[in-house]
């Protein structure tokens, strides 16, 4: 039973990681992160400002 096993599941120590690929990918990853992050919060806050107005306006 364990040498049928064995055979189904290939020796995996040939596997290499493409560290320049993660480490590009995290990169752009945290960049498009961080920029919507900002840029929701900045409409938040304009959203306030605009109802404000428009209140202090009626």
């Amino acid at each position: 039973i364990f040498v049928v096993a064995e055979s189904m599941f290939p020796d995996q120590s040939d596997f290499d990681y493409d560290y320049e690929t993660l480490r590009t990918t995290g990169v752009i990853l945290a960049v498009i992160m961080f920029v919507s992050g900002i840029l929701i919060a900045l409409t938040q806050n304009v959203d306030l400002v605009v109802v404000r107005c428009c209140l202090k306006v009626c």
